[in-house]
């Protein structure tokens, strides 16, 4: 697989409102059982802003990763008790697109960082994380369309 960014964006702090769950990588098939809890709010959080939503893998570990699925708030708004809220700092971004069905991220991501990472001359910070960015246009139906994948980068 050839990949290339599409652009640099050096994003601001957002907060955004959803649910958090750890995971080893041989139960990331129960991702979407995680966004179908948070989906049926989305629309109906107070404060939310955009039509995006936010899949944020961080905090990886031995085995492992924490994984946040959400969306944008203004902070304005009280937080559904069944949700939390994650603040995501501002960080530099490499920005990819992903065209295939949604259940082959991993192999985008697989290769950002181990092919165009290691050429590219950047490298990620400390407080790293991998965004999947689900635009107004991505299809849950189809699992297609519409995804971008945010990596950080110094």
């Amino acid at each position: 697989m050839s990949i290339s960014p599409i652009r640099i964006v050096d994003a601001g702090a957002k907060l955004l409102v959803g649910n958090d769950a750890s995971y080893s990588y041989q139960a990331i098939g129960d991702i979407p059982g995680q966004w179908h809890q948070v989906g049926r709010h989305m629309g109906n959080i107070p404060g939310q802003t955009g039509g995006d939503a936010y899949g944020i893998s961080y905090g990886m570990f031995d085995g492992g990763f924490r994984y946040f699925a959400g969306f944008e708030v203004d902070g304005s708004g009280p937080v559904p008790p069944e949700l939390t809220t994650f603040s995501l700092p501002p960080h530099r971004y490499a920005v990819f697109s992903h065209s295939e069905h949604v259940s082959k991220i991993c192999l985008t991501i697989d290769a950002i960082h181990n092919q165009w990472l290691p050429s590219s001359g950047e490298a990620p910070p400390d407080d790293h994380v991998v965004i999947e960015v689900y635009g107004p246009h991505f299809d849950p139906q189809e699992g297609k369309g519409d995804i971008e994948i945010w990596y950080s980068i110094c």
